[in-house]
């Protein structure tokens, strides 16, 4: 598979300009929100501890962080913890804004917080728990991440109808009497700018190019005499944030008296910090796997973000979680790399420093436009192609538990705010935990040269098999495939991704497969296919158990709708399959391949006399694909020289035409049908063509004349035949030796 041109510096720059703008008026109006206590101050200390968060926690977690795109700002949650500590230390004298120590000390305190929730996530990064966020289940994952994206939409009414930020609260519906159009249109043209731009023009950096498409709007309806339209505020001085360590501030001894006096409540915002900024995080960056291609590491993720929050508090910044919002925006805009996401800091760092004047020119409903178009990328994408197959008439009992779980956790996020939505979705993840049993879905693997498929090929076609087949890995399953162990089916799948061109899961012994565990075989499936590899399911085929559940997901394809990975009945089809895939890929594709009746396996060690007298003696037929050669029961009348297409040995049909079971496939070059003639008994299954194929019999009558009239060839003949049935004997233990192992 041919590797994607890294994208160029010019694109990854363009990109986080356009995530940095997007990610602006979340950083002007987190940091007045937390700063909201401090009063007519609040602008100036908050913008400041905003940019201290996005300039250093963002380039720490950019350094450290796995994930392609690692942004890194304030969010809500966060912002409003803070804002209750700021409340809270206020109301001390020595604290208050008015006090000429006052601000220096409230400052150090906050980055004090910060920076205690920045060590308790390297604590917890130490003691592995970030890898707890796993077995939260897709459904609640996906609820949560609709909600915040939800959050953010209803946050942008108010913008897009020119109406204050607080007029909700305030006046509720009736704000909607002082609605404006003008903003409404503004915000709309935007949204459409961006959907025609990633439409039509999806490598141009469509969030920058609407930016700037709206502010020359505004600034034309301006020039028109139109109705004033509601901007940014000025800024006109920023804080210098102090360094909050002990030691290293101007007023240490202060600092340590009042980290004394409230050290029960910076402890507990510490720890509120960590705990929520750190699941947030990670939910999000789960979230982002599947669209960015990667696996993430939990546990590293919680270092780099500890970092990050030591960083910023230790300059009074603002606490910082991983930013969905900004990668989002960036990956959109062709951005792929961490370039991306440390222009994005670049970029707000010069607009909050030397672009102050610039703040006021951007409209607020051009920005809301732009954070709609963000917030409905951000609606999960498993939960749309869910709602899709819903909508289409499937209704099975896992998905529709799935939707209502989404649906729950989705609804408090939104009616009650991200910290009930964490708390619900928690609370159901340990619901769910206890409903099922935890346990490791492996139950054996190997690989196909240890176990090859039931078809028998040619010697030359066996050469060139032979040595490839190891790339071909087979994992047994068994159990439940749930939320507890999705994670570790896809750990003990990553040994697999850097050799093997073809890993097989073989579904039959597995009882039950739910949202996550789909999910996870997405994910795994699509890893392998950037890497060059294949995913292949055995027992998840059409009728079988698993086929519509998988269905349900998009694992497996339907009518008229492809799916991640190939089906198959059982195992041994998949092995078959991927040694077909091998052969094809090396030049000798099964299919269609011809091997003249003198090279077959019966004819070895014949001179080109004694070829000519056995090929008069023996009958041609051709049979049509599906056709049967006998059933089970029939006298052996003749052995079979295959000499193009497939044959194979299959049991009887039960009384609903089902459970086939298959014995042995033949490739061109082989001989079958020989057991019946030699013992004289009956067939004992039946044989049917799977492809066009063209035979040739040599009667019993024949080949028992044959050993008076010409004992020499007789012999030979015998000869090949106990060669042919010895190697399938033991390719038959081997079989049944791992099918019992």
């Amino acid at each position: 598979m041919t590797a994607a041109a890294p994208p160029s510096h010019r694109s990854e720059l363009l990109a986080g300009a356009a995530g940095g703008a997007v990610a602006l008026p979340l950083v002007l109006t987190l940091g007045v929100l937390a700063f909201a206590a401090t009063g007519p101050q609040a602008a100036a200390l908050g913008l400041g501890a905003a940019l201290a968060a996005t300039v250093a926690g963002g380039l720490v977690m950019a350094a450290l962080a796995r994930t392609p795109l690692p942004t890194a700002g304030p969010s809500s949650a966060t912002a409003l913890i803070l804002a209750a500590l700021i409340a809270r230390l206020v109301q001390d004298p020595a604290l208050s804004v008015t006090h000429p120590d006052g601000v220096l000390l409230l400052m150090s305190l906050c980055g004090t917080a910060v920076a205690g929730a920045g060590a308790v996530l390297l604590l917890m990064s130490l003691l592995r728990l970030g890898t707890l966020a796993r077995l939260v289940p897709q459904p609640v994952l996906a609820g949560f991440m609709n909600g915040v994206a939800l959050l953010i939409l209803v946050a942008q009414a108010a913008p897009l109808l020119g109406l204050p930020a607080d007029a909700w609260s305030t006046q509720g519906l009736a704000a909607l009497a002082q609605a404006q159009s003008a903003p409404l249109l503004l915000g709309a043209a935007t949204m459409a700018a961006v959907w025609a731009l990633r439409r039509w023009a999806p490598r141009w950096p469509a969030a920058l190019l609407a930016l700037l498409l709206g502010v020359a709007l505004a600034a034309a309806l301006q020039a028109l005499d139109g109705p004033a339209l509601p901007r940014l505020p000025a800024v006109q001085a920023l804080s210098a944030p102090p360094v909050a360590l002990p030691g290293l501030g101007p007023a240490a001894s202060l600092w340590w008296a009042a980290v004394q006096q409230h050290a029960s409540t910076l402890a507990l915002t510490a720890l509120l910090l960590a705990l929520l900024g750190g699941l947030e995080s990670l939910l999000s960056i789960a979230a982002t796997e599947t669209t960015f291609g990667f696996r993430s590491e939990p546990d590293r993720e919680l270092r780099a973000l500890g970092f990050a929050n030591l960083a910023s508090g230790a300059l009074a910044g603002m606490p910082v979680v991983y930013l969905r919002l900004g990668g989002m925006t960036i990956w959109q805009a062709g951005g792929r790399t961490r370039r991306a996401a440390v222009a994005a800091v670049a970029v707000l760092a010069l607009v909050l420093l030397a672009g102050r004047a610039l703040v006021p020119l951007l409209p607020l409903a051009v920005l809301a436009g732009l954070m709609v178009m963000t917030a409905l990328a951000l609606i999960d994408g498993w939960t749309r192609q869910l709602a899709q197959q819903w909508w289409a008439g499937q209704r099975d009992a896992e998905l529709q538990r799935g939707l209502a779980v989404v649906a729950v956790v989705c609804a408090v996020t939104l009616w009650q705010g991200v910290t009930a939505g964490v708390g619900v979705g928690l609370l159901l993840s340990v619901l769910l935990f206890l409903y099922a049993m935890h346990r490791s879905p492996l139950r054996a693997r190997f690989e196909a040269a240890a176990q090859p498929s039931r078809r028998v090929y040619p010697p030359a076609l066996e050469a060139v098999l032979a040595p490839r087949r190891w790339r071909v890995e087979v994992m047994e399953l068994e159990g439940a495939l749930f939320f507890g162990n999705a994670g570790r089916l896809e750990d003990e799948a990553e040994t697999t991704l850097p050799a093997h061109r073809v890993l097989v899961l073989d579904l039959r012994r597995v009882s039950s497969i739910d949202a996550s565990g789909a999910a996870a075989l997405q994910r795994l499936a699509r890893r392998l296919r950037q890497r060059g590899g294949e995913l292949w399911l055995a027992g998840a085929a059409a009728g079988q158990r698993h086929e519509a559940a998988l269905r349900a997901y998009g694992v497996v394809g339907g009518p008229g709708r492809p799916g991640e990975c190939p089906a198959y009945l059982d195992s041994d089809r998949a092995i078959e399959a991927a040694e077909l895939h091998l052969l094809a890929e090396a030049g000798h594709p099964l299919h269609g391949l011809a091997v003249p009746l003198e090279h077959c396996s019966l004819l070895q060690g014949l001179n080109a006399e004694q070829r000519a007298r056995l090929h008069a003696r023996m009958q041609p037929h051709r049979l049509a694909a599906g056709e049967r050669l006998f059933a089970e029961g029939d006298p052996g009348t003749g052995l079979y020289v295959l000499s193009e297409g497939s044959i194979t040995i299959v049991s009887r049909a039960d009384a609903q035409g089902l459970a086939r079971q298959r014995f042995v496939s033949f490739s061109p070059g082989m001989t079958l049908g020989e057991t019946a003639v030699l013992d004289g008994g009956g067939r004992t299954a039946d044989a049917v063509a799977d492809l066009p194929s063209r035979l040739y019999e040599l009667p019993a009558e024949a080949l028992h004349a044959l050993q008076h009239e010409e004992p020499e060839l007789a012999a030979v003949l015998y000869r090949n035949l106990a060669q042919h049935l010895s190697a399938r004997l033991r390719a038959a233990a081997e079989g049944w030796r791992q099918a019992v192992g």
